[in-house]
């Protein structure tokens, strides 16, 4: 008689992660973050399944990657005026005023990025042949969220360092874990207190919950209002802190570094 277990897998998991994979396909890379068991044995069921392994690095990276460029771009933005000390000319172009003068400087990356990244989302649906189950709106929404949360991130660190290659130095290691923090890659359940709230602190984390409820299992939008509220929070707590902070930054020039 055949024994259903061994030391190290259980046979009935490992078939409920195939059928996971069988209904799913290779977005399981994506789900099986959010499902117990299937997210221990997908790595397992992908590789027999003989997963593109194109297919399996961009269902990862692709927006992880969109987003670093998008937080660089906007950080390196804001801590270039202070850096060529043009901040006082760039405010009085604005009025004086700084919150126009923020949406200003960040409403170029922020369009590029957010074009790039719906195209991207949309790509990848269509790549692996499962469409959008779910609501695109919805998804369209959580991009845009996102992406002013990292941008309003990074006006904070520019504000807070008021030096541009520190900041650029610390957005890259905040924003460049992004995938190995977020859940997606490894899971956070059961990790040490420090990898729990570096997840925590991702505007990713919301996104990536929220894009694999409405991009490949169709929840209903009210699942996902959670991951909305998360993604708006990082906007205006970071936003408020940011411009608090760039705002005196700007009105200290002996402060500034390189």
């Amino acid at each position: 008689m055949k024994r259903e277990r061994t030391p190290l897998v259980n046979k009935k998991h490992l078939i409920r992660a195939h059928e996971f994979y069988e209904k799913y396909g290779p977005k399981t890379v994506i789900l099986a973050r959010f499902v117990p068991i299937v997210r221990t044995f997908s790595p397992f069921v992908a590789g027999i399944a003989a997963m593109s392994y194109a297919t399996f690095l961009l269902s990862l990276t692709l927006p992880a990657v969109i987003l670093f460029g998008l937080t660089l771009s906007v950080t390196a933005a804001f801590a270039r005026e202070l850096r060529d000390r043009t901040a006082a000319t760039w405010l009085t172009s604005s009025g004086g005023e700084l919150v126009p003068a923020v949406i200003g400087k960040a409403f170029p990356y922020l369009a590029l990025f957010f074009v790039q990244g719906v195209m991207s989302v949309l790509w990848v649906a269509l790549a692996t042949g499962g469409g959008v189950r779910g609501s695109i709106p919805l998804l369209v929404v959580a991009q845009a969220l996102m992406y002013l949360g990292y941008a309003a991130i990074g006006l904070a660190i520019a504000g807070a360092m008021r030096n541009m290659a520190t900041a650029l130095s610390f957005v890259s290691l905040y924003a460049g874990t992004t995938l190995a923090y977020s859940g997606r890659t490894f899971p956070v359940n059961g990790a040490d207190p420090f990898v729990r709230v570096w997840n925590l602190l991702l505007p990713f984390t919301s996104y990536v919950k929220l894009q694999a409820q409405q991009l490949d299992m169709g929840a209903p939008a009210s699942a996902s209002l959670a991951h909305v509220a998360a993604l708006m929070a990082f906007i205006a707590i970071p936003g408020a802190i940011g411009l608090r902070l760039y705002g005196r930054a700007a009105r200290e020039p002996a402060s500034w570094g390189e």
